[in-house]
């Protein structure tokens, strides 16, 4: 009997993760547009968005932040937030489970910032709650099948995924892999400090 319970949590477990990591790739899609480059390294511009991001990579194992919040580009942040990779990497592959992992990184922000990137994070999983129960009440009262749940939890839950990790953002963890971790910035300013700070490179 526990064997059988601890079968289906993993297994619900991995519904889980698969739906997160599918929802996250194409909220990923959707605003990193502006964010890609072309062979010549000029920056696209997203006609709903004039400013582009810019993309740096540096060394994982050593490098630095400018003494500047990434969002307003006031002087002396205070708050370090963990932000973390758009991407996520395979970690581990089971019988009955798939195991993702994202790369976390503490990026500083001045306490105005922090506090309202805090409150996006609240908002946002109060709506996640709300449209998880609101899905689930859905599919239960009409009878749906999996497939059909599945998109129905995607149309509700993707506005709180958006709040909580891709609003008004102004920095971004974009890739990493086991020596390098790539970074996007909306602010040319910060971009700029960052690469002379950690003498990186621009891709």
């Amino acid at each position: 009997m526990a064997k059988q319970f601890a079968q289906r949590k993993n297994q619900n477990h991995l519904v889980f993760l698969l739906f997160r990591h599918i929802l996250s790739s194409i909220l990923q899609r959707a605003v990193s547009y502006s964010c890609e480059s072309e062979a010549d390294n000029k920056l696209v511009f997203d006609e709903a968005d004039p400013m582009p991001w810019t993309k740096v990579t540096v060394d994982r194992s050593s490098y630095g932040f400018p003494n500047r919040c990434p969002d307003c580009l006031k002087y002396g942040p205070k708050e370090v937030l963990t932000i973390a990779s758009d991407t996520e990497k395979l970690k581990g592959y089971y019988i009955v489970a798939i195991k993702y992992q994202q790369l976390r990184v503490g990026i500083p922000f001045c306490t105005e910032c922090a506090a309202k990137r805090e409150r996006n994070g609240r908002y946002g999983r109060l709506l996640f709650t709300v449209a998880f129960v609101v899905g689930v009440a859905i599919a239960l009262r009409f009878d749906l099948g999996r497939w059909q749940t599945f998109a129905l939890g995607i149309f509700f839950v993707a506005p709180a995924m958006w709040m909580m990790y891709y609003r008004n953002r102004q920095v971004r963890v974009s890739d990493y892999s086991d020596d390098t971790v790539t970074f996007s910035f909306k602010h040319p300013e910060y971009a700029e400090e960052f690469i002379e700070l950690n003498s990186a490179r621009v891709d």
